[in-house]
């Protein structure tokens, strides 16, 4: 039965109908952070996103894979795989900066491993967290030593230099 599951989601993941699409500037990667915004509120009580701002997890597609799986008998693994994949089109879809916030838990590695380098990529991404994606990959590159480049540690440094803090801040406080 699950093998049937896997094929349909996987099918579905590929079409059109699997919508993860944003405006531009307004994709939001959420890493081990709830999106109900109860760990954002804590882990980050300056930042306040905007309305039209869209995690992954709020968007359509992500609300139909989410009730297939309820409906769905998937292992862990397999729901994991799946929304791994989502994700990374997710990714690939955003455009303009793409605001990331991180927490501390098991996606972190998924962020580290994949979903940054898949962000480093996608040319229509022109910044993440008002840090220009050059910026970013040279900051990220600055040890030279590939092995320390995307250490958990180094992506968090990264993402709160102070222009992203400043900006979010400012962002926070109603203010451009």
């Amino acid at each position: 039965m699950s093998k049937e599951w896997n094929e349909y989601i996987s099918q579905f993941l590929a079409s059109d109908k699997f919508n993860v699409r944003t405006k531009t500037d307004k994709a939001v990667l959420l890493s081990d952070l709830d999106p109900s915004y109860e760990d954002l509120r804590r882990a980050f009580p300056n930042v306040r996103l905007q309305s039209d701002q869209m995690p992954y997890e709020n968007t359509p597609g992500a609300r139909a894979l989410g009730s297939i799986y309820e409906t769905a008998k998937l292992s862990p693994e397999d729901m994991k795989r799946h929304t791994d994949e989502a994700r990374l089109r997710f990714i690939s879809q955003a455009s303009g900066n793409l605001t990331v916030l991180v927490g501390s838990g098991e996606r972190v590695s998924t962020l580290l491993r994949e979903e940054i380098p898949r962000a480093l990529m996608n040319e229509r991404i022109s910044s993440i967290n008002h840090i220009e994606a050059k910026q970013f990959r040279l900051a990220l590159e600055a040890d030279k030593d590939p092995a320390k480049a995307l250490t958990h540690q180094r992506v968090l440094d990264v993402l709160s230099g102070k222009e992203a803090v400043a900006h979010l801040l400012c962002q926070g406080n109603g203010l451009k």
